[in-house]
């Protein structure tokens, strides 16, 4: 009976978690499907790299949060107030810090035409802000609150798609679509600070988080951070790379099919954060279990992979006549890199693991090794292969990632066991809920 609950809660928190992601990546899907159907597809292009640079700098220093958080709330929940406390004040800090260093250098690094900085500095502080929503996101799954979560993140996500929706079909500059980029996530700020600012608000008021708060996150988030850091490069280095050898028309193809094969694949990584507290949970109190448990997830997405992939290629044509105006060899990129669905659905299966286990630091080595395999990769087959090349590359980069990530943290838990098998270990995880920087 109790098995059946928990099966019920966790279906029922990922549909939840998953229509906010599909919505979530809906909006930003049809934003650059109206850019492209009312401004053109080099107009993409811009959008895409400007949304690359603030991606890069702003959410690769700030989310890696967001896992430290998830993973020690869920083990303690009384500590949710001083958590996010912490979290907010470093994003902040780091917020400032791009807004310094990142815009500045921009101007020497990017060849940006007519209003591209304005838009550029727009869009930084807009993720700068949404980085600031996200903290309150995560506590609330984190403590299992997704109804809340879910509700405010749908509202935030929807109202920009609308306004989207609305600066595109009246043609209306295009300044006014970077802008309300900002307002929505202002917005959205503001409500959790007025109806929710009551968890953490005595806390900023007098200052007084308890010792070492920062400085624990800190220590705990640096290997995430550059490990983030490598993810985004990994997963952005793409489109600069496409950019240089391939021009503009035909990144903005590939950012279209990137985009749409990330919205597809979104619910593997919703359920991912479902199960994040619960195999949190398990992993403290058994290893073994977590590691059997783990195995039946990575099944399950794989046949979900399977199945997503059968359904796309099936409506592929379809999706072509929803987006329009795509170039000639669109079909030939979209067809290869369908089939990085199966490994994009079975990445966040483990991607949560080194966290889980308390072992950031080989996931940001993995990250690395990653990252160079993946440039390479586009460098040489969009070199000599052209846009196919590029697509090929994306689906090798992704397969190749699953595979490098599974085999190691199959052997990191199996490790583990034998220590604590040996008595050399205490069990699971211990959580710095005090923040002493110990773990």
């Amino acid at each position: 009976m109790k098995t059946s609950f928990a099966f019920k809660n966790i279906f029922r928190e990922s549909v939840l978690v998953s229509l906010t992601d599909y919505i979530s990546f809906g909006v930003i899907f049809f934003v650059t499907i109206f850019i492209n159907r009312f401004y053109g597809t080099v107009q993409v292009g811009v959008f895409s790299l400007i949304y690359t640079i603030s991606q890069l700098s702003i959410m690769s220093l700030g989310s890696a949060f967001s896992s430290i958080l998830r993973r020690d709330v869920a083990i303690d929940p009384s500590q949710k107030n001083s958590y996010l406390s912490a979290v907010l004040k470093v994003r902040v800090y780091i917020l400032l810090t791009v807004l310094v260093i990142v815009l500045p250098a921009s101007f020497f690094f990017v060849k940006g035409t007519g209003n591209f900085f304005y838009f550029l500095l727009l869009m930084l502080i807009a993720k700068g802000i949404d980085l600031l929503n996200e903290t309150f996101y995560t506590t609330y799954q984190a403590i299992h609150s997704i109804k809340r979560f879910s509700i405010l993140k749908i509202c935030n996500f929807s109202s920009l798609g609308l306004l989207a929706l609305g600066v595109c079909f009246f043609k209306l500059p295009l300044h006014f679509l970077y802008e309300i980029h900002l307002l929505i996530p202002l917005i959205f700020l503001a409500i959790n600070l007025f109806f929710y600012g009551k968890w953490y608000a005595p806390l900023i008021l007098k200052n007084s988080e308890p010792q070492g708060a920062i400085v624990y996150l800190i220590k705990e988030s640096w290997p995430l951070i550059i490990n983030s850091i490598f993810f985004q490069l990994s997963s952005r280095i793409s489109i600069l790379i496409i950019e240089s050898v391939n021009g503009t028309l035909l990144q903005g193809t590939y950012s279209l099919a990137v985009t749409i094969i990330t919205g597809i694949t979104a619910f593997a990584n919703s359920i991912s954060i479902v199960l994040f507290p619960y195999l949190t949970r398990m992993f403290h109190n058994d290893p073994k279990h977590f590691l059997r448990k783990l195995n039946k997830v990575i099944m399950l997405f794989f046949l979900c992979g399977v199945l997503i992939l059968i359904a796309f290629k099936l409506v592929m044509p379809q999706v072509f006549k929803v987006i329009g105006n795509l170039p000639e060899n669109a079909k030939q990129l979209f067809d290869i890199m369908s089939y990085s669905i199966i490994p994009l659905f079975l990445i966040p299966s483990v991607g949560f693991g080194f966290i889980i286990i308390k072992k950031q630091f080989h996931g940001m080595f993995l990250s690395a090794i990653i990252l160079i395999a993946n440039a390479i990769l586009f460098y040489y087959l969009s070199l000599y292969q052209g846009i196919g090349g590029s697509a090929r590359a994306f689906v090798m980069s992704q397969t190749i990632s699953f595979i490098i990530m599974y085999i190691w943290l199959r052997q990191l838990v199996n490790s583990i066991i034998k220590k604590l098998s040996a008595g050399n270990i205490n069990n699971g995880i211990t959580p710095a809920a005090n923040f002493t920087g110990t773990s």
